[in-house]
C-alpha cells in the first residue's frame, strides 16, 4: 500500500518533468500567424544589437516588448527561424515555470501542481505561438515561488530576493503589460511585510535595490515608448466583456468554443452571439464541475474544525485569488483610460497564480466531508481541460491564420503582368516569399486608395478587414459584383476578377 501511494504521489520534480514532455507536442509547424510575423522582425535580425536598434524606432507593439523580442533574434541566431524553431523557445521559459512551480508544489504541498499547469488550454495555446505569454508565465511562476518562500515565513532571504527579481525583471521586461500584475503583488506584498514586521537581511535588500534600479530602467523605456506613440492597434472598444474573455481563456474554456478570432468578433458585435449555442453544452459541463469543485471545497473549509485543518492554507489561496483579480482590475481601469483593448495574452503572467489558486481548490474539495463528490469534480475538470487543450492542437477551427496558404495561392494567381492585392499582414506575406510593389504589375500591399477601373487588380487576397481594410477600398470592390472567391483558407479570403 505505502509502494502504491508512493507511485501516486511523485516528488515535485518528477511531476514537472511529466509536464514538460506531455506539453511537447504542442509546438507545431503550422503557419506562422499575424502576431507571430511580427516576431520574425525581429528573429530574422542578426543579432540582439541590432534588435535594440529597431527597438528605439519601430512604433508597433513589439516596441513594448523589448526582452522578449531581444531573446527572439538570439535563439533564431542559433536554432534559426523556420515555424517549429521560432516557437521552440517557449521550451526554454517553460522549463523555468515548471521549475518555479516545483519549488510553490514543495512549500505548498501539492506535487501535482506543475502537471496541473501543463494540460491548462491557455498553456497550450501559448506554445505553439512564437509570442511572449510562455515567457511572462516564467516570470509570474518565479515571483510566485518567491512570494510563497515569503508567506510561510522563510529566512532564505536571498533565495527569495532572487527569486523575486528574476521574475521582476523578466515580467516586465518581457511586456508593459506586466508592469500590472507587478504593481499588484507588489502592493500585496508590502501590505503583508508591514503587517507581519518582516525585517529583509541586508544582503537581500541590496540585491532588491539593484533590481529596483533596473526595473526603473525598464520603466522609463517603456515612458519613451508611449511618448514616440507606439503601442498596439486599438480596433475595438473596451468593455467589460474584455474581462469576461480573460477568465474564459484562464479557465479552460477555449479548445471548448470558437476559435480566439471568431469570439473576439462576437464580443465586438461583428458576428451575432447566436454562433456560440453550438458551444453551449461543452462549456456548462465545464463550468458545472467548477461549481462542484469550489462547494466541495468550501464544505471543506467551513468544516476543518471536524476534519483537521486545511493545507494549503487560506492565505495561499487568497494571496493568489487576488493577483489576477485585481490585475484584471487595474488593466480594466488603465485600457478603459487609454483605449487599449485587452486580452489573456495580455495578463499571462498571472496564469500560475490563477492555476495555483485552482490547485488549492481542488485540494482541499478532494480532502473534506465531500471529498467522493469533490474528487469526481475535480477528474471531470481536469479530463475537460484535457479536452479543450487536445481540440486547441486539433480542430481546423483554433489554426492559425493561414499566411503559407494565402502565399502561395497569390503566387500561383500572379503572372508577369498581373496585379494582385495583399490585404493583410506584410511580414507575414514576406516571410512566406513574397515580394511588394507599391504599383502594379506585381503584388501591392494593402492599397489605402481608389483605383481607376483600367488598374483594377486580377485577383485580391484580404483578411481582417478591420485591420487592413479599414478605409473598405478592397471590401466595395468584393460588393462590387466584379469579383469570385476561388478560396478560403484559416482567416483568409482568396478573390478573383469576372471577366464580363
Amino acid at each position: 500500500m505505502n509502494r502504491f501511494r508512493k507511485i501516486l504521489s511523485p516528488p515535485p520534480w518528477v511531476v514537472a518533468v511529466i509536464g514538460f514532455l506531455i506539453l511537447l507536442p504542442s509546438i507545431s509547424r503550422q503557419s506562422l500567424g499575424l502576431e507571430e510575423s511580427q516576431t520574425w522582425n525581429y528573429a530574422r535580425l542578426h543579432s540582439p544589437s541590432e534588435s535594440w536598434a529597431t527597438l528605439q524606432s519601430d512604433q508597433n507593439i513589439e516596441a513594448q516588448m523589448p526582452l522578449a523580442m531581444i531573446a527572439a533574434s538570439g535563439w533564431s541566431e542559433v536554432f534559426g527561424t523556420d515555424e517549429w524553431a521560432m516557437r521552440s523557445i517557449n521550451l526554454l521559459w517553460l522549463a523555468v515555470a515548471l521549475a518555479a512551480l516545483t519549488l510553490v508544489a514543495r512549500e505548498a504541498s501539492m506535487p501535482w501542481l506543475p502537471l496541473l499547469f501543463a494540460i491548462q488550454p491557455f498553456v497550450w495555446y501559448s506554445m505553439d505561438s512564437a509570442r511572449p505569454q510562455l515567457m511572462q508565465m516564467a516570470g509570474g511562476a518565479l515571483l510566485l515561488a518567491g512570494t510563497l518562500k515569503l508567506l510561510n515565513g522563510s529566512n532564505r532571504w536571498l533565495k527569495i530576493a532572487l527569486l523575486l527579481s528574476a521574475g521582476s525583471l523578466i515580467l516586465c521586461g518581457t511586456n508593459i503589460f506586466g508592469v500590472v500584475p507587478l504593481i499588484v503583488l507588489l502592493t500585496l506584498l508590502l501590505g503583508t511585510a508591514a503587517w507581519r514586521n518582516l525585517l529583509v537581511a541586508r544582503e537581500s535588500k541590496i540585491f532588491l535595490f539593484l533590481t529596483g534600479g533596473l526595473l526603473m530602467l525598464i520603466g522609463v523605456y517603456y515612458l519613451s515608448t508611449l511618448i514616440r506613440g507606439a503601442g498596439g492597434v486599438k480596433l475595438w472598444s473596451v468593455t467589460p466583456l474584455n474581462l469576461l474573455a480573460v477568465v474564459y481563456e484562464f479557465l479552460g474554456f477555449t479548445g471548448l468554443g470558437p476559435s480566439r478570432q471568431e469570439l473576439r468578433e462576437i464580443l465586438r458585435g461583428a458576428v451575432p452571439a447566436t454562433e456560440l449555442w453550438s458551444h453551449l453544452p461543452g462549456w456548462i459541463c465545464l463550468a458545472g464541475a467548477y461549481a462542484l469543485v469550489g462547494i466541495a471545497a468550501a464544505k471543506s473549509w467551513l468544516t476543518r474544525v471536524e476534519c483537521g485543518p486545511r493545507k494549503p492554507p487560506f492565505r495561499l489561496w487568497a494571496f493568489c485569488a487576488l493577483v489576477p483579480v485585481l490585475s484584471g482590475f487595474l488593466l480594466f481601469c488603465l485600457a478603459t483610460a487609454y483605449g487599449i483593448p485587452f486580452w489573456g495574452q495580455h495578463l499571462a503572467g498571472t496564469l500560475p497564480f490563477s492555476v495555483t489558486t485552482l490547485a488549492v481548490l481542488i485540494h482541499w474539495s478532494t480532502q473534506g466531508l465531500w471529498r467522493r463528490a469533490g474528487r469526481l469534480a475535480s477528474l471531470l475538470v481536469i479530463g475537460l481541460l484535457l479536452l479543450s487543450s487536445g481540440l486547441i492542437r486539433g480542430l481546423p477551427r483554433h489554426k492559425h491564420d493561414d499566411y503559407r496558404g494565402a502565399a502561395r495561392a497569390v503566387l500561383a494567381l500572379s503572372t508577369r503582368e498581373s496585379v494582385i492585392w495583399w490585404v493583410a499582414g506584410e511580414a507575414g506575406g514576406k516571410y512566406y516569399g513574397l515580394t511588394f510593389v507599391k504599383e502594379g504589375p506585381g503584388i501591392v500591399h494593402s492599397p489605402n486608395r481608389t483605383v481607376a477601373p483600367a488598374s483594377l487588380p486580377e485577383a485580391l487576397v484580404i483578411s481582417r478587414p478591420e485591420n487592413f481594410d479599414s478605409l473598405g477600398i478592397a471590401g466595395d470592390l468584393i460588393r462590387s459584383g466584379s469579383y469570385q472567391e476561388v478560396a478560403k483558407l484559416q482567416a483568409f479570403e482568396v478573390w478573383k476578377r469576372v471577366d464580363k
